[in-house]
């Protein structure tokens, strides 16, 4: 267990690890150089060849990240959320995200998520469409029983938070993670009972160190930041926020809590 948590960190450590590995050769050259005792240890131990060893790591890492940086190998189309999640999931795990940024209409499909992104300390920043600019009752109704469970269950006494509701029409939909990978789709319309899909769209995961990956990186914080400050946007939890959590345990209905909001 203890040898497979040191493999993990330096896997996502490698850079920082590399770079000290580096560091450290040069410094014990430079000592060397004018300290002759120094340089007699090292030939005697063979500690070039350890030197040497440091130095073709990095050029190994190099050549991989050469090799592996075309676009087409770090940019994923899948059918729908289902099918990319699961290699959201293992970025997740693999990197432990200090900061995220969602853009959902009610995260009715990812409360596992938001449960393993708090689990991890990441900070979140979600934003959610205000159910009265919701497009059908059946959506009404969804957005606010996920905001009973954010406010009184998911998100209770977590500092890390801020979610804000919109009203602006619902367009993109997707998640950012420390702005280096970024999973995106799209809220389709329907003349249907539910008046909006979204996580059976075809969805793209996307490495933000790609041509494509920037791109769409600033595709997705134009349209976060729309929304996130619109004059319409009405702060739900976090700073700013005009509900008082204690009075949420006390409120008989969702609907409840989302007119306090408006009047307060």
């Amino acid at each position: 267990m203890t040898m497979k948590a040191i493999r993990e960190f330096i896997d996502r450590n490698i850079h920082k690890v590399v770079a000290i590995q580096i560091f450290m050769v040069i410094a014990l050259w430079g000592a060397s150089t004018i300290l002759p005792p120094l340089q007699d240890w090292i030939l005697q131990h063979s500690i070039f060849n350890i030197l040497i060893i440091v130095l073709l790591n990095d050029i190994l890492l190099s050549i991989v990240e050469l090799k592996t940086s075309d676009s087409t190998a770090n940019v994923n189309v899948y059918q729908d959320e289902p099918e990319a999640y699961q290699c959201l999931r293992n970025y997740i795990d693999h990197h432990h995200p200090k900061q995220a940024d969602l853009i959902e209409y009610s995260t009715a499909t990812i409360h596992d998520l938001l449960e393993t992104l708090k689990r991890f300390g990441c900070e979140l920043r979600i934003l959610i469409c205000n159910p009265d600019a919701a497009v059908s009752s059946f959506q009404r109704d969804r957005i606010n029983d996920r905001i009973r469970d954010l406010t009184t269950l998911t998100f209770l006494n977590y500092p890390g938070v801020e979610v804000r509701m919109y009203r602006l029409p619902a367009s993109i939909r997707g998640r950012m993670f420390d702005q280096q990978y970024l999973t995106v789709g799209w809220h389709t319309h329907t003349a249907g009972p539910a008046g909006i899909y979204g996580h059976t769209n075809p969805m793209i995961n996307v490495e933000t160190r790609t041509p494509e990956g920037r791109m769409m990186l600033q595709m997705f914080t134009s349209a976060f930041d729309e929304l996130w400050s619109a004059p319409s946007t009405t702060v739900l939890l976090g700073r700013g926020a005009e509900l008082n959590l204690a009075s949420i345990k006390d409120a008989q209905t969702t609907k409840e809590i989302t007119t306090r909001l408006e009047l307060e």
